[in-house]
């Protein structure tokens, strides 16, 4: 632009001296013209020394003039000669790239750095046509360089040099001569832009992999969740992981995500040391270490592939092998579509997400582990419960059979001796030894038979076999207040359902020890109880007003009076649920489905 400038001022400067001859001619040519006129020479014929005289003077003048001119045009040039230099040196100084345009995009001007830039010799680029030479100009290049020529408006972008793949910033200068423009090489600071933007998208993919790995719960969604979320996040083409068969030796492609398009398909890769596992794969299994390819086209290793990974997009690739307890378990593989992606920093971030892949692999391994062991802990508990179930259920017949024979047999012979001494006491007329040792005989028989009574009510209530549980609770709730005088207010339905006799049993025992523990423990002055039915649920409640316990300290002590309960309870495929605070009593509840106390036998 400065050139421009001063080219322009020196132009005018000699316009305006031509102006001053061309004016200087024409009043010559003037005078000598009106001359020629008639009366004029007759005029002058009288005085054709004047007339001569003033001839020589113009003629003078217009020499001095011409000279005058010639003198000022060598002054000019010069100058201008000297500013033009000066502006070359200016532009030769400077560490930007600079060229200047005609209107018909030719090369008028290139500095030093322009012509360092474009790796051309000196003076090479003058008088060719941009666009002859720059063939592989970008199109924004052009679109800005077009714009700025027909709207004669500045412009700016950032593009890239192909040939040298260096980015530069330009800034384009219209005028109506043509175009100036200045352009800074900025790859240095691109590529620093480049890595942060690289690395920031690496580590999103690293923490978007780790939340894959802590929600997996499986290695398939593990897998499948790795590969799309490298693709997602990580901008890679096309991502896989393998699997080994152990029976064929080959790599089983089992997940992927991105631009497939049927390459996988077209691949076999070998775990040994054949022609199909000799590629990156198979290299990375063999070696338990990664195999970069940053140039497929190139790379011996992609020979057998190589068509088919260019015919997709792939132009670099890396591969992982995938470790499980020490042993090779697949791979993983990635594909971009730019070459010599895979830096440094890359391989050392996707060497430790197959690392966190294999440290999943084995959490799932010992979590399987660990749930098979669950499996047959519970398997074995609900043997035992199962067993314990039985053990009850044949204690309970016991106890029914030796309640019932304690109550007929020997109450029955009880009570025909009883009967027998009775009628001896009647014999005896005489007050005397014998008649008093036979009435002492009847009421010990008398107290026998009442302890046996009392014996066989509690191995079993006949109570709750004749009339039902709800009678036997109530049957049990008089018997404890008349022992212990601890009132219960115990509410039951009006239509109770009809319980099976060991769902009946196992409800009934559970309020026996409930009580037992308050009389024990609780210190309580009433007590609260209740049956009722709730939706599909058969509910039992116990509670009381006494000095509570810590539920935790209770619990770590196993107390057989409790878990008693519970095993009850969870053999009814019931809840059982306990809550007491010191000072604020406690409450138990008890809750088992309908159906399975209408299905106990």
């Amino acid at each position: 632009m400065l050139r421009q400038l001063s080219f322009k001022a020196g132009i005018d400067k000699i316009v305006l001296l031509s102006f001053t001859f061309a004016f200087s001619c024409l009043l010559f040519f003037s005078f000598y013209t009106y001359g020629r006129l008639e009366k004029r020479l007759a005029l002058l014929a009288e005085n054709a020394s004047v007339h001569r005289d003033l001839f020589y003077v113009f003629l003078i003048m217009s020499a001095s003039s011409g000279l005058l001119l010639i003198t000022l045009f060598l002054i000019v040039h010069n100058s201008l000669s000297g500013k033009r230099k000066e502006v070359m040196e200016v532009f030769e100084r400077v560490s930007d790239g600079f060229l200047s345009l005609d209107t018909n995009w030719i090369f008028t001007y290139v500095n030093s750095r322009a012509e360092q830039i474009l790796n051309q010799p000196k003076g090479y680029l003058l008088g060719k046509n941009i666009w002859e030479y720059h063939t592989t100009a970008t199109p924004a290049f052009y679109k800005a360089c077009m714009e700025a020529m027909e709207k004669q408006r500045y412009r700016h972008l950032e593009s890239i040099y192909k040939p040298s793949q260096r980015h530069f910033e330009v800034h384009i200068y219209p005028s109506p001569n043509g175009l100036s423009v200045y352009f800074t090489d900025i790859t240095e600071r691109k590529d620093a832009e480049q890595k942060v933007l690289k690395a920031s998208r690496l580590y999103a993919t690293i923490s978007e992999v780790n939340k894959a790995i802590v929600y997996a719960d499986s290695p398939e969604k593990l897998f499948r969740d790795i590969c799309n979320v490298v693709v997602a996040s990580g901008k890679f083409r096309m991502a896989w992981v393998g699997l080994i068969d152990k029976e064929s030796r080959m790599v089983i492609p089992a997940y992927h995500a991105g631009h497939e398009e049927g390459y996988l398909s077209t691949v076999r890769i070998s775990v040994d040391h054949v022609i199909e596992g000799l590629g990156p794969t198979g290299r990375a299994i063999r070696e338990g270490r990664h195999y970069v390819c940053n140039d497929i086209g190139t790379d011996p290793a992609m020979a057998a592939w190589r068509q088919e990974a260019l015919s997709r997009g792939y132009r670099s690739s890396i591969a992982l092998p995938v470790i499980k307890s020490g042993e090779p378990f697949g791979s993983f593989s990635l594909y971009s579509h730019e070459e010599n992606f895979f830096d440094g920093e890359e391989i050392q971030l996707l060497d430790e997400v197959v690392q966190d892949m294999s440290f999943a692999l084995e959490a799932f391994d010992n979590e399987a582990s660990l749930k098979a062991k669950e499996q047959e802990i519970q398997d074995m508990n609900g043997q035992l419960r199962d067993l314990a179930s039985n053990l009850q259920n044949i204690r309970e017949e016991e106890r029914t059979y030796i309640a019932r024979e304690i109550h007929d047999e020997l109450g029955q012979q009880l009570t025909a001796i009883k009967l027998d001494a009775a009628w001896l006491d009647r014999k005896i007329l005489e007050d005397g030894p014998i008649k008093q040792r036979v009435g002492h005989i009847i009421s010990m028989l008398s107290n026998v038979i009442h302890s046996i009574r009392k014996i066989a009510m509690q191995l079993r209530p006949s109570v709750l076999d004749d009339l039902g549980l709800i009678e036997a609770l109530k049957w049990q709730s008089r018997d404890f207040q008349n022992r212990y005088a601890i009132p219960i207010a115990f509410q039951y339905p009006d239509n109770p359902p009809v319980l099976a006799a060991a769902s009946a049993t196992g409800l009934f025992r559970i309020f026996q020890e409930a009580l037992t523990n308050i009389a024990r423990h609780a210190e309580a002055t009433a007590i609260t109880a209740s049956l009722r039915v709730c939706g599909q649920q058969l509910v039992m409640t116990i509670a009381d007003d006494g000095k509570g316990f810590d539920i935790t300290a209770v619990k770590k002590k196993k107390t057989l009076g409790l878990l008693g309960m519970k095993e009850r309870t969870l053999m009814m495929k019931g809840t059982y649920e306990i809550t007491s605070q010191p000072g604020k009593g406690t409450n138990l509840s008890i809750s088992i489905p309908l159906y399975t106390y209408n299905n106990l036998t």
